[in-house]
């Protein structure tokens, strides 16, 4: 049982690894997929999305089609995904501007929009519609309040924050921009807007004693700062 020392050591080895594929390979080139043939490279150089789609099919869209059910669970192919087959943008229009004669009649149908979305916990679509309230109307402290809190309940919250914080100078009396602005400062939850937070609760206070949302608000602000800051030191920032 001796070893055969005229063997090779290359034998029974494998060659190294290459990028370099023969040219009777059959993955020598991308084909479209579901095809036959040698047809066309299934993505060309610089293509976008919506020009795929459009060559190959909108069915070829994740979620599109009823034969690929999993594709609707979550996260595959060009889209979000999810049970619905991802989000849906609401039609804005991006034609107007500020100035258009159709703006102001405009910005109130989106605002509208977005309240009734709001409603019924679609934050995201909200969110965009309030976006677009804003636009056509960016002089509306209401608008840029309402989308505030779209923004927050999106996930947003330094936009949530700005767009409050415009709400309050565009109408420094108007008591739900304060108290969107402190929502939001309580939320991004930082030292110095925990503390902007606690100034805008009693802002809002001020100009509307009763205000239920601002009480709690700023209970929670101040139960926030004890917890997490009020052993820092100096509160000068």
């Amino acid at each position: 049982f001796g070893i055969n020392l005229s063997i090779p050591w290359s034998a029974g080895g494998r060659e190294d690894a290459s990028w370099e594929v023969p040219d009777s390979s059959e993955f020598n080139s991308t084909r479209q997929v579901g095809h036959s043939g040698s047809g066309a490279a299934l993505v060309r150089a610089g293509e976008t999305a919506e020009s795929l789609l459009g060559r190959l099919g909108q069915d070829r869209a994740a979620g599109a089609s009823a034969d690929r059910p999993w594709e609707r669970v979550g996260g595959v192919g060009f889209g979000q995904g999810g049970s619905s087959g991802g989000y849906t943008p609401p039609v804005l229009r991006p034609d107007l501007d500020a100035d258009s004669p159709e703006a102001a009649e405009e910005a109130d149908r989106h605002n509208d929009e977005s309240v009734s979305a709001f409603k019924d916990g679609d934050f995201r679509k909200a969110y965009d519609l309030g976006r677009e309230a804003v636009r056509l109307s960016p002089l509306s402290a209401v608008y840029h309040a309402n989308c505030s809190a779209a923004a927050l309940k999106a996930g947003k919250k330094h936009d949530a924050a700005k767009l409050a914080l415009a709400a309050c100078d565009l109408d420094p009396k108007y008591a739900k921009g304060f108290l969107r602005a402190a929502q939001a400062h309580l939320e991004i939850g930082a030292r110095a807007s925990v503390k902007q937070s606690m100034a805008e609760f009693a802002k809002v206070l001020e100009l509307d004693p009763d205000n239920k949302a601002a009480k709690r608000g700023q209970k929670d602000a101040w139960l926030t700062w004890e917890a997490d800051f009020e052993d820092e030191g100096s509160d000068s920032d």
